[in-house]
Order: C-alpha cells, then sequence, then structure tokens
C-alpha cells in the first residue's frame, strides 16, 4: 500500500501463527471505513498464500517527512486531527491500533494524513495479551509484547492488558515528536527507554518549543500520563 500503483497485492508464505495474525489484521481492517485509515479491500487465501489487498496511499510516512524538518503548526494540527479522528474510528468500531508511530502514519500530497497497519491490532475485548520479555525494539510475536518500544504505553511494557488508552499514550508520544522535534524518552539502549517510560516524567514541551500553545502542552503531557486512568 506504499508503492508501485492504485494497490498492490501483498502475499505471503506464513507459519501458522503469522497466518492467524494476518486473517485478523484482515478482521480489524474490515471493520474500518474511515479517510484518515487506508482502505481495507479484501483478505483471502489462493494455494496456500494468505493475502491483503489495501489502498495505495500516495505521499511519504511521517518518518520520512520529519526527517525534512520541523511542520509549520497549521501543518502539524491538521496531521494530528486526521490521526485523532482515525483513532475515534477505530475505537469506535472497537479495535485498537497498538502499533501507532511515524512509520504508520502516511502524509499524503495534500498534508492529510493516513493511518496504517492494523497487523496487530487487536478487537476490543477479544483476546488476552501474554506477558513476556522485551527481547528488540519492535516486538509483533503472536505472544509476548507486541508493540514497537519507543511508542508503547507503560502497561504495555509491563505486560498488562491494554485498552484505548495505550493508544492514546502512543499517539501522545508521536504527537510530541511532532511538535517538538525529538520523542519524549528517548535513551541509548532498551532498558533505558523502557525505564523512562515506567517512571520518568517527560521534559515540558516549551523547553524544546517556547511558543507551544498551553493548552497543545497540556493535551501532549495528559497523553503522556504513566497511569491510564
Amino acid at each position: 500500500h506504499r508503492a508501485g500503483g492504485r494497490h498492490r497485492l501483498a502475499q505471503f508464505s506464513l507459519a501458522a501463527d503469522a497466518r492467524e495474525r494476518l486473517v485478523r489484521e484482515g478482521e480489524a481492517n474490515a471493520r474500518l471505513q474511515h479517510p484518515a485509515i487506508a482502505t481495507f479491500y479484501e483478505a483471502g487465501e489462493a494455494s496456500g498464500v494468505v493475502y491483503l489487498a489495501m489502498e495505495f496511499v500516495a505521499g511519504e510516512t511521517l518518518r520520512e517527512r520529519l526527517r525534512r524538518g520541523p511542520l509549520p503548526l497549521a501543518e502539524a494540527l491538521v496531521l494530528a486531527g486526521c490521526l485523532l479522528e482515525a483513532l475515534i474510528h477505530a475505537h469506535a468500531a472497537g479495535v485498537l491500533h497498538r502499533d501507532i508511530k511515524p512509520e504508520n502514519i502516511m502524509v499524503t500530497g495534500d498534508g492529510l494524513a493516513k493511518l496504517l497497519d492494523f497487523g496487530i491490532a487487536r478487537l476490543i475485548g477479544k483476546e488476552e495479551v501474554d506477558p513476556g520479555a522485551l527481547t528488540a525494539v519492535a516486538l509483533t510475536g503472536a505472544s509476548g509484547v507486541v508493540g514497537t518500544l519507543g511508542y508503547m504505553s507503560p502497561e504495555q511494557l509491563e505486560g498488562k492488558e491494554p485498552d484505548q488508552r495505550a493508544d492514546v499514550y502512543a499517539c501522545g508520544v508521536v504527537l510530541f515528536e511532532v511538535f517538538t522535534g525529538r520523542l519524549p524518552f528517548g535513551g541509548d539502549n532498551l532498558m533505558e527507554i523502557i525505564s523512562k517510560h515506567l517512571r520518568e516524567a517527560p521534559a515540558a514541551p516549551h523547553e524544546y518549543w517556547p511558543e507551544i500553545p498551553p493548552a497543545l502542552e497540556h493535551l501532549l503531557l495528559r497523553c503522556l500520563e504513566k497511569s491510564p486512568e
């Protein structure tokens, strides 16, 4: 869905657990129809190969956009609005994303954003998340903690059952990065990053962007509270 035409057919030869995850991605995406979410067309299996067909989204990932420099405030606010509307829609449909990060957000040519890759999405209330060891920056195994380390909520890092608020936390990390140009919880190694997510308050956004509107700063810090409550 990122290159090569109006849409592309992604094919995978998969083990049983990975096949189940791919089918679940199709199940989650089928419930989501929103301009800020990449459109899912169909999922199926042919000759033992499971496939997903999704919308081709022209543009660049938010990660690519951020590498070119900070976004103007008006552009950043439009992008933030798209991301929040996508989450409102997904959560109302009973779907968690669980891996919100700049790589999973496309910025279109007209400055709008589309949320991609519900590949580790979970239908709310349908299954449990098993606690497991953190062994990599990006963790998407069928068992264990699921997500991408720099954007995971404290409850996810602790292997607890996540709900919609885990996506809110990840969204707060992304928007902190968009508006300040840096992550709220950086570090030189895995354990340092985990420790900061679990125990340290982020720096106040105005330390990086003195002109940030107070209401926006309050919003970012509220999203990054340690406790879901």
